[in-house]
């Protein structure tokens, strides 16, 4: 049967990081993979075998533990994706998230732990990432 898997398509400007949950998840407190997206790129994710498809959480927010021995907490809004479809992110700023996709259906938000330090700093890498340019043009506009 092999596992669930679709296609994700980051159309923004921004740096992108992913976790997916088995779709018969019910509870979300383990991701099943992690994936970083650079703008513009587009991936296969992946989640436990499921006929149906997989459930893709977009990070918008890590949360430093005031325990300094756990990794820290992700926040993210999830949607449900049919098996081997495709979901296109075209907006992200901050929690404001934007997507289309057919049988793509946003689930609202929630958060997880980080499994380890390594994927709450590689989450925290793609929240802080900046397109060169980017920032430069926006602040050109502002000066007309």
């Amino acid at each position: 049967m092999g596992n669930a898997c679709c296609q994700v398509h980051n159309k923004t400007h921004r740096k992108v990081c992913v976790v997916t949950f088995n779709q018969a998840e019910l509870v979300y407190n383990k991701y099943t993979n992690m994936y970083t997206l650079d703008p513009g790129q587009s991936i296969v994710v992946e989640a436990i075998t499921n006929p149906i498809g997989l459930k893709v959480a977009i990070i918008y927010d890590a949360i430093p533990d005031k325990d300094e021995r756990k990794p820290g907490r992700l926040e993210y809004q999830r949607w449900a994706v049919k098996k081997d479809k495709i979901l296109t992110i075209t907006n992200f700023e901050r929690s404001d998230i934007s997507t289309f996709g057919d049988d793509c259906n946003n689930e609202g938000k929630s958060h997880v732990n980080a499994r380890s330090e390594q994927d709450f700093a590689t989450a925290v890498e793609c929240l802080t990432f900046q397109k060169q340019g980017v920032r430069d043009a926006t602040a050109a506009l502002r000066r007309k």
